[in-house]
């Protein structure tokens, strides 16, 4: 292993050395308890900003045509995400959060790379003209701390693609203001700014989304061997007020 990757190791073991037990907590006031909760916050989100990018390594090995064989089928996973949540005992969704912005990074950072070596002229002839990706600002938000990976992961699901009204250079315009806004919010909350900002910007789509939801809602409700009844639906927003 080498040995900047090894450190990880290191950082485990004086986590585990340091002890887990609720005493630790139920003795702390009010204010010790928040400040706990907060620098454990900044290290858990500090972990995520690296996973996400060793996440992000693991897919692009588990492609196909990546060497002899893909990483995740030689792993004995069916994919790349099934290997992804088998290691880090998370949620299909927390999973595909993970290795998307981590992409989106690795992606920025290839894009500014592709910039430095355009200012040297033997190399620059040579190279494709091709503009930064509209999500560079998020994806540098998320290597400079600015922003965690379910931030950056919300305020990207909730824009969406570039399409219709929304194309790239009227996304990359509301990032400016929703990076900046969104970093003392939730990630819920932020996905809400973002779909606001998508919606507003690209109002030829909004009738599009409304239907595609329409479409995709469902309600199923079926008896248990025991004789208990269970359902479970998907409603588009508006149903959400006759609920």
């Amino acid at each position: 292993m080498s040995e900047p990757l090894s450190d990880f190791a290191g950082i485990t073991g004086a986590l585990r050395a340091f002890g887990l037990t609720p005493a630790v907590f139920h003795a702390a006031d009010d204010r010790a308890l928040v400040v706990a909760l907060e620098a454990i916050s900044v290290l858990r989100h500090e972990v995520e900003r690296h996973q996400a990018l060793a996440a992000a390594e693991l897919a692009r090995r588990s492609r196909a045509g990546f060497g002899q064989q893909w990483l995740a089928r030689r792993d004995g996973h069916t994919s790349a995400g099934a290997m992804l949540q088998s290691i880090t005992r998370s949620s299909k969704r927390d999973a595909a959060a993970l290795v998307a912005v981590g992409e989106m990074v690795a992606d920025v950072e290839a894009a500014a790379e592709l910039d430095r070596l355009r200012h040297d002229p033997d190399i620059a002839a040579v190279l494709p003209d091709v503009a930064p990706p509209w999500f560079a600002a998020l994806g540098d938000a998320v290597v400079t701390g600015l922003l965690t990976v379910a931030l950056a992961d919300a305020i990207r699901s909730g824009l969406g693609e570039p399409g219709g009204d929304a194309d790239e250079g009227c996304l990359r315009t509301e990032l400016e203001t929703l990076i900046p806004l969104c970093r003392t919010v939730h990630a819920d909350a932020a996905r809400r700014a973002a779909r606001q900002a998508r919606d507003r910007i690209d109002t030829a789509g909004v009738q599009t989304r409304a239907d595609r939801q329409q479409l995709a809602q469902f309600w199923r409700v079926w008896v248990k061997p025991d004789g208990s009844v269970r359902g479970e639906f998907e409603l588009e927003p508006e149903a959400k007020a006759c609920t």
